[in-house]
């Protein structure tokens, strides 16, 4: 892709994340927008709630460190914070060697008590900015999901003719602090057996 392709795209981007905070709010019912980020894995479409993402960067150098987490890929310097970056095609049950994950995705605190600890989900493809409505996001039946990657996920969101799984980060964040906290312990564990 060209820098003036990348360009274009990221203005279309922006106008349209603009756009949709110009447009009036409906009344009544329909008046629970709710606003999404899109992505691609595998040729695989995903939403993102926005209010559960902090911030979306590009380009990030992730530093590798030691882990026996598979989907840990590392470190990454974020806004002056440390961000440990995990592989978001991983949790999702993607195998690995798929496209390069050049997006990084700046998850929202899990809770409270978890607000220093910050985590990065790593992804190949950003497709864009969605506001849906109430009646557009759907429970999961096994048989809606476009993915095998999906079938955990408890809502889908219809767009059109097309329909996203829609990724629960909260869930994600737990398994991903749950895992590294597992691995601490079995570190502090390995450690003490020695001395």
């Amino acid at each position: 892709m060209s820098p003036s392709s990348i360009a274009n795209r990221t203005a279309d981007f922006r106008n349209a994340f603009d756009k949709a905070f110009a447009q009036p709010r409906v009344s009544g019912d329909t008046a629970a927008w709710e606003d999404f980020l899109t992505i691609r894995i595998a040729g695989d479409g995903y939403a993102l709630r926005l209010r559960e993402i902090a911030g979306l960067v590009k380009g990030r150098r992730v530093v590798a460190c030691p882990s026996e987490v598979p989907e840990f890929q590392g470190i990454a310097g974020v806004r002056g914070t440390l961000v440990s970056v995990y592989s978001l095609p991983a949790l999702l049950g993607y195998s690995g060697g798929g496209e390069p994950a050049s997006w990084l995705l700046l998850c929202a605190s899990a809770s409270r008590e978890t607000a220093e600890e910050s985590i990065g989900l790593a992804f190949p493809e950003f497709s864009g900015f969605v506001r849906a409505l109430p009646s557009q996001i759907h429970a999961a039946r096994h048989r809606d999901a476009p993915s095998s990657q999906s079938v955990r996920s408890a809502q889908f969101l219809r767009m059109g003719d097309e329909v996203r799984t829609i990724v629960a980060i909260p869930r994600l964040l737990k398994r991903c602090l749950g895992n590294a906290r597992a691995e601490e312990r079995t570190q502090a564990h390995e450690t003490n057996r020695q001395f």
